[in-house]
């Protein structure tokens, strides 16, 4: 029974009849494009001077998506002109910000182009989605198993990972990291293709349970796993009365066992240096950054101190320099009030631009949110953030009532 079903999971991808029977050439090297960069990272990470492949990878990746764009230029500004107009004041930031500061105006092009490719991905599928959705949900579930197939790999025959000393399992996308936010963002991407009717529901729970062991036991990356238990609450809030009961009731367990915790640490409360110790430095680096923002002056206020300015050594970060562990701090520093407002209205804007009242694209975003601000999540993470850009697509794919791939 077992094997039967992990067969009909790995063998079946999303099988409703497509608006066209011809492979699309412009889905293809979308596809191919976005697939090599991730499946190329386990071995980077183990072949010296393999970087610049991955560099020349990105390079393609990044004239797609910007030729795409202009040639579908009539489309875009009818149906996505405020996501449009935004990335480009947004990019502007980043020169501005440069020249203010008097930095080469080489940084400024790698981040806006490392910021932006994922937005402009968006697009592309987006309009995708539209037009050829069964073709998209396709490549997309194609793309999604081998994800899990290369975690899974990577996990059975790469070396371990260290973070803080501590030894983890292996993770071939480059980093515990980033290999958190693919699995994560790819379990979010299975559940809008099963909410479409693309995959069984069988065949949700059987990638979720994947998911659940690879960033649970596996990696157990904190930050990953905030973006992924938000979603996944808030989707359950909305769709069960129980679970909301549910969550009620151990919101309330919890607020009670926390006092009575509190009741007994009174006396002894953890002091600043353990509670910056079990934050990994994020408080002692989080405290740092606003003295510095409170030295700023107006001009680096409004347009921050520049590409690069963020990543600074602390105390209980002495061995490196790091960055604010917080996007909205980060941008803050580098950008300044001016970036940091126009990366509000870009989110606003990619609401807008979907323009359905969608709560699961809600959650999404609350969860992205909530990663952003623990630590350096997906908004300077190029790979994930094409995931992210993946599972928003996706979720404009409408159910089809009529249509059940799969015998449940």
């Amino acid at each position: 029974m077992t094997q039967s079903l992990e067969l009909d999971v790995l063998a079946r991808p999303p099988t409703p009849a497509s608006h066209s029977s011809q492979p699309k050439w412009s889905l293809l090297i979308f596809f191919a494009l976005l697939f090599t960069k991730p499946a190329l990272l386990g071995p980077a990470t183990e072949i010296a001077g393999f970087g610049l492949v991955i560099k020349l990878i990105d390079l393609a990746f990044v004239l797609y998506v910007i030729t795409y764009v202009v040639l579908y230029a009539d489309y875009f500004l009818k149906q996505a002109i405020w996501l449009i107009v935004t990335i480009l004041f947004f990019c502007s930031s980043f020169f501005l910000s440069e020249l203010l500061n008097e930095k080469k105006l080489i940084f400024s092009i790698y981040e806006s182009l490392k910021f932006s490719t994922p937005l402009l991905g968006f697009l592309v599928l987006y309009r995708e989605a539209k037009h050829e959705p069964d073709s998209v949900a396709r490549y997309c579930y194609a793309i999604l198993v081998a994800m899990f197939a290369l975690a899974i790999a990577g996990v059975g025959f790469l070396p371990e990972r260290y973070k803080s000393g501590v030894a983890f399992a292996p993770a071939y996308f480059g980093g515990l990291h980033t290999s958190a936010y693919v699995i994560s963002l790819s379990t979010i991407c299975f559940y809008f293709l099963a909410r479409a009717n693309y995959i069984s529901h069988r065949q949700l729970y059987f990638w979720l349970l994947i998911g659940i062991a690879l960033l649970f036991v596996a990696w157990q990356v904190r930050t990953a796993l905030v973006l992924f238990v938000t979603f996944f609450l808030l989707i359950s809030w909305k769709s069960s009365s129980s679970a909301r009961l549910w969550m009620v009731v151990l919101f309330y367990t919890g607020t009670l066992t926390g006092i009575v915790l509190l009741l007994f640490q009174v006396l002894h409360l953890p002091s600043l240096d353990q509670l910056t110790m079990f934050s990994s430095g994020r408080l002692a680096m989080w405290q740092f950054k606003l003295e510095l923002l409170s030295k700023a002056t107006l001009l680096q206020m409004l347009f921050g101190r520049g590409i690069g300015s963020d990543l600074t050594l602390t105390d209980i970060w002495w061995w490196a320099a790091k960055d604010s562990h917080n996007d909205f701090l980060h941008l803050l520093t580098e950008l300044g009030i001016v970036g940091l407002g126009l990366a509000i209205i870009l989110f606003a804007a990619y609401r807008k631009t979907l323009a359905i009242a969608d709560f699961a694209a809600t959650a999404l975003f609350v969860g992205f949110a909530a990663a952003s601000i623990l630590s350096n999540g997906l908004m300077f993470r190029p790979t994930p953030a094409l995931f992210f850009s993946m599972a928003l697509a996706l979720s404009t794919i409408r159910k089809k009532p009529n249509h059940s791939p799969h015998p449940q």
